[in-house]
């Protein structure tokens, strides 16, 4: 039988091929090249979505950070030992935990093991993040430290004294130096390289500045006495305009505010004695959310909101975290209880540090939390855990 149609297969191949059946054949390899090709464009297609949308872990240097991580000698665990260290700063910039020290910038990844340490002896310095770069500002000096964890991107010293800075994701620096030829401050907008984006001249001492993510927009903070009363006013400049008026301009009366940020690119908000401003950059709707009779403990800025911690004047222990929306709207309150010690943001959360707990605060409510120890002085959050700045160590503790 096998035979049989071994022979028969043999014929139909030796007859030649009618009209009607070279037509069918050439139909059929036509609609299986057309859904090969297909296939092709949908993969490359979905390829090339999935490169754009996670570069951020697939760029070169994270590559290069991931693979330095892997075959580098950091085994460490915590707690993380840092008696005899002058450790002033804890950050968080993306999966590490980055400390500064009046020696050193030092970069921990998630288990407590040190993968990069930088030489830094600034004498008065403070940390800017944003995305993968890590600012060092030298407050009262002139210099700038722009790392990452595979790299010091840019070492900048400029020419006159910095009074504050700020950085975006692009790595792009936004600094505030003391004036000169008569004006009260200087605006410089570098890029990650140091080159100069963007430069104006201050009659108005401004005493904040910010960058927007996309690096399209800088703003400045100006607080000003006119006629005994404080006002405190909120500038904003595009970076691709050669106007030398402010794009949007906003003054709040007789309100102190001194620190500045960006909700989104087209969101500020300015935070102060006085409460938190929400300013939205077309002008319309600002709301002030007032803290009278209330002492601003600390603050922090997360993905669309900002939190405030606040105590009632005259108590000398616990208080409240509220979070407001970009719209000014109370949309979570969470009371504590102990010394307050520290806010910090991860994404659109935040960490309370006090004397006693490591707390998750949220946008509509409270969150996981952990007993601490009574030194912790800052903290930031990583994934369900509370790494902890204490006096003699940094800590890890798993919250629930």
């Amino acid at each position: 039988m096998a035979d049989k149609r071994k022979r028969k297969a043999v014929e139909q191949e030796d007859r030649p091929l009618s009209h009607e059946e070279m037509r069918r054949r050439r139909k059929k390899r036509t609609r299986l090249l057309m859904w090969k090709r297909l296939v092709l464009v949908v993969a490359v297609a979905l390829t090339a979505w999935l490169v754009w949308s996670n570069w951020d872990t697939m760029a070169p240097d994270k590559l290069f950070a991931r693979l330095q991580d892997l075959i580098s000698d950091a085994s460490g665990t915590y707690p993380v030992d840092i008696s005899g260290s002058n450790v002033q700063q804890l950050v968080r910039s993306q999966t590490y935990n980055v400390t500064l020290s009046d020696s050193y910038l030092t970069y921990y990844n998630d288990k407590g093991g040190e993968v990069t340490r930088y030489p830094c002896t600034y004498s008065s310095a403070s940390l800017r993040t944003a995305g993968k770069y890590v600012l060092v500002v030298e407050q009262g000096g002139k210099r700038l430290l722009l790392t990452t964890r595979s790299a010091q991107v840019k070492d900048l010293t400029l020419d006159q004294t910095v009074l504050t800075a700020a950085v975006n994701s692009k790595g792009q620096m936004a600094v505030l130096t003391q004036g000169t030829q008569g004006y009260a401050v200087e605006l410089t907008v570098y890029d990650k390289n140091g080159e100069v984006l963007y430069s104006r001249k201050r009659a108005t001492l401004a005493s904040d500045v910010t960058l927007s993510a996309d690096g399209k927009t800088v703003a400045v903070l100006s607080v000003e006495a006119v006629g005994g009363v404080v006002n405190t006013s909120v500038e904003a400049f595009s970076l691709s305009s050669t106007d030398t008026q402010a794009a949007f301009r906003y003054t709040a009366t007789d309100t102190l505010l001194y620190r500045l940020n960006f909700l989104d690119n087209k969101h500020l908000t300015a935070v102060g004695e006085s409460g938190a401003v929400l300013v939205p950059l077309d002008g319309k709707d600002t709301a002030l959310y007032p803290i009278t009779g209330q002492q601003l403990l600390g603050y922090a800025v997360a993905n669309n909101s900002v939190a405030l911690a606040v105590r009632p004047m005259g108590d000398t222990h616990g208080g409240s975290v509220i979070v407001l929306d970009k719209s000014g709207k109370e949309t979570a309150r969470v009371s504590f209880d102990g010394e307050f010690r520290q806010l910090s943001e991860k994404d659109s959360q935040y960490l309370l540090l006090t004397s006693n707990i490591a707390q998750v605060v949220k946008q509509n409510g409270a969150g996981r939390s952990a007993t601490v120890e009574a030194d912790g002085q800052q903290a930031v959050l990583s994934g369900n855990r509370a790494i902890v700045l204490g006096l003699s160590a940094i800590q890890e503790y798993e919250m629930e």
